[in-house]
C-alpha cells in the first residue's frame, strides 16, 4: 500500500507546481498594473510635448541692424517669377503630347495627319486652346486636360498647339 500513497502524491507535486507557477504570473502582472497605474497618476499634462513644440526649428537666427525696405522685397519676388519659365512647344509636346499623338491613342488626330487635323482647326484657335487645357470628350475620341499633365501653365499648352501646328502646316 505504500506505493500507492507515493504515486498519489507524485501527481499532485505536478499540479502543485502549476499553481504556484499561475500565482507568480498573476502576482507579477498584479503589481505590474499597479505601478503603472502610479506612473499615469503622477503624469501632468503640462509633462507632455505638443506637437507645436516637436515641429519648431531647434534654433533660430537674429539678424541685428539691418534694414530692408518693401522695394527690395517686390524686387525680389519679381525676380522670382522670372525664373519660372515656359516650357517651349517642342518641350511640351515631348513631354505630354507626343504620347497619343504620334500613335493616334484615344482618337486623337496623329501629329502628321493633317486631314485628320483640319475639322478641328476650322474651329478656331481658341477652340483648339480652349479643348487642349479643359479637356474634351467628343465623337472621335477624347482629350485628357492639358495632355493629362496638370503641372503645365496655360502658356505651356499654347506653345505646344502653335508647335502641332506649325508641324501639320508641314
Amino acid at each position: 500500500m505504500n506505493l500507492k500513497n507515493n504515486q498519489n502524491k507524485s501527481d499532485y507535486r505536478a499540479l502543485n507546481a502549476v499553481l504556484i507557477i499561475v500565482a507568480i504570473i498573476t502576482f507579477s502582472t498584479v503589481i505590474m498594473l499597479q505601478k503603472t497605474a502610479d506612473l499615469v497618476e503622477k503624469r501632468s499634462i503640462s509633462k507632455f510635448i505638443t506637437i507645436e513644440e516637436r515641429l519648431k526649428p531647434f534654433g533660430q537666427i537674429t539678424m541685428a541692424n539691418i534694414n530692408i525696405d518693401e522695394k527690395s522685397i517686390i524686387d525680389e519676388e519679381i525676380e522670382l517669377d522670372n525664373i519660372v519659365a515656359s516650357y517651349s512647344g517642342d518641350e511640351v509636346y515631348s513631354m505630354a503630347c507626343s504620347a497619343c499623338h504620334n500613335a493616334g491613342i484615344a482618337g486623337s488626330p496623329k501629329i502628321d495627319d493633317a486631314q485628320n487635323w483640319e475639322p478641328r482647326i476650322q474651329q478656331g484657335l481658341d477652340i483648339l486652346r480652349k479643348h487642349a487645357i479643359e479637356g474634351y470628350t467628343g465623337k472621335a475620341g477624347y482629350m485628357p486636360p492639358k495632355g493629362g499633365r496638370l503641372d503645365l501653365s496655360d502658356q505651356d499648352i499654347y506653345n505646344a498647339i502653335d508647335y502641332m501646328l506649325v508641324q501639320i502646316e508641314n
